[in-house]
């Protein structure tokens, strides 16, 4: 190998690495006005410092999926959902694969990226997955109720409903 042709390989491994390290994974954007923040923290769906410290402190298991109730996947195992700050990051398991993405949280809108699964094919928990999958592109903000994390729309419908782990 020439000089010439080593430092071209070494300027585009670079470039390559640079470029895959300033990637941002897209996200939904969802607008919202003073008047839905402001009645939002009058219903105590705000997500304050100690709201945020709930949801990052634990894995959360999906129990309701568009009204249906105890969803469960391959081998009997629920969805879940676990939220990494550090990262800004969002990973579990989705009901055959596992998956990871990216998030955005601003004020009360919760936001997710494209999701990146492993490729599995297996015979329970795809269409559990497929699911999950269409249903957290759709999510606009967030709650908690209890000991559940509720995923909204932006109707105001709940669309996902985890339980703390």
């Amino acid at each position: 190998m020439t000089k010439g042709t080593t430092l071209v390989c070494v300027i585009a491994t670079t470039l390559l690495s640079l470029s895959a390290c300033s990637y941002q994974a897209p996200v939904n954007s969802v607008s919202q006005t003073p008047e839905s923040a402001n009645s939002q923290e009058q219903t105590g769906q705000v997500s304050n410092e100690s709201g945020l410290a709930r949801l990052y402190q634990r894995q959360w298991q999906l129990v309701q999926l568009a009204g249906t109730e105890t969803l469960k996947g391959k081998g009997g195992k629920p969805v879940s959902l676990r939220f990494e700050p550090q990262k800004q990051q969002v990973s579990g398991f989705a009901g055959c694969n596992r998956y990871f993405g990216a998030y955005t949280i601003k004020q009360n809108a919760l936001n997710f990226g494209h999701l990146a699964m492993t490729k599995m094919l297996c015979q329970q928990g795809m269409e559990l997955e497929a699911k999950f999958a269409k249903a957290i592109t759709q999510v606009s903000t967030y709650r908690f109720s209890e000991q559940f994390l509720e995923l909204i729309d932006q109707q105001g419908e709940t669309i996902a409903r985890f339980k703390q782990d």
